[in-house]
Order: structure tokens, then C-alpha cells, then sequence
């Protein structure tokens, strides 16, 4: 899959409104989508780190403020771990939600809005 994928993926998904006639297998397919975008984060992350410490390395990153670019990709890097470690939690929240929500099934016609 491209790399835009999850961005598109998600920007594209709208979740239902309470009362419109999408199915409840909706919150599942949303769910299940968003689930395998954030299993993808550690990766995208990792590698968005490693392109920054080499960058920086080799003198082609500058900050505005004229502040250590080695520093400051340091301190991008940690956030980027700290994002990492929270994404498989996030994965796996997201995960077992569209598994529960894939049970889910219409009853019978949505009732009128009030």
C-alpha cells in the first residue's frame, strides 16, 4: 500500500451520524482500518526518526530559530519512541473494538430523528 494510505484512510471515513442509515458494520470497517493504520505508526515513525538523525548528521537540517539541530532531532526522536510505545496500545484498543463491533447488526429501521 502507499505510504499516503492512512492518511487518506482516515480523512476519507466518516463516521456515521446517530440516526443516519449506515450499517453498524460501519464502526467495524472504520475501526479495522484505523486499527492496521496504527499498527503501521512504528514503522512510519522509526523511519522518520532515522531520516532526521541522518540529515542532521550530514549538516542539511537548520532550525528557524537557530536553536542545535542535533539537539532538537533528539528530542524529536525521544517523541518519536514515546509515540511509538503509545501506538501499539493504540493499535490494540482499536483492534479490540472492531472486534466487538463486528458482532454488531441492525435490528430493524433507524427510528425517525426528533
Amino acid at each position: 500500500m502507499p505510504a499516503s494510505w492512512p492518511r487518506r484512510s482516515a480523512t476519507s471515513t466518516t463516521p456515521p451520524r446517530a440516526g443516519a442509515s449506515p450499517s453498524p458494520a460501519t464502526v467495524a470497517t472504520i475501526t479495522a482500518d484505523l486499527a492496521a493504520a496504527a499498527y503501521r505508526l512504528p514503522q512510519l515513525l522509526t523511519a522518520l526518526g532515522d531520516w532526521l538523525k541522518a540529515e542532521t548528521g550530514a549538516g542539511r537540517i537548520g532550525d528557524d530559530f537557530h536553536r542545535p539541530p542535533a539537539h532538537l532531532t533528539a528530542l524529536i526522536r525521544a517523541a518519536i519512541s514515546q509515540a511509538t510505545d503509545h501506538a501499539d496500545d493504540l493499535a490494540t484498543a482499536l483492534n479490540t473494538t472492531h472486534n466487538l463491533a463486528a458482532t454488531l447488526h441492525a435490528t430493524g429501521p433507524a427510528a425517525p430523528a426528533a
